[in-house]
């Protein structure tokens, strides 16, 4: 379930069940690019799928996917030179 925001993007309904993270990295010390760390997280999460067996996808859009369906998704805060976990 999403809703439009004012900020531009669409906002997440998190429900029972769903595991929600927010990291907190300073991009900066590990020499990581925006892009490169979303890959990261992403490539992360389909590892962590194909441990238990479950054939997870990417594909142009940011997330990841069973199928047609979504399981995954990702979106970031920057703040100065650490970026938080906004919403999944």
């Amino acid at each position: 379930m999403t809703g439009q925001t004012h900020r531009g993007g669409l906002i997440t309904f998190h429900g029972p069940g769903q595991l929600v993270l927010y990291p907190i990295v300073d991009l900066r010390r590990y020499q990581l690019g925006v892009r490169t760390y979303v890959d990261a997280l992403q490539g992360a999460l389909v590892d962590t799928c194909a441990y238990y067996g479950i054939h997870a996808h990417l594909n142009r859009d940011v997330g990841v996917w069973i199928g047609n369906d979504k399981i995954a998704a990702i979106g970031i805060c920057i703040l100065l030179t650490t970026m938080l976990r906004c919403s999944c």
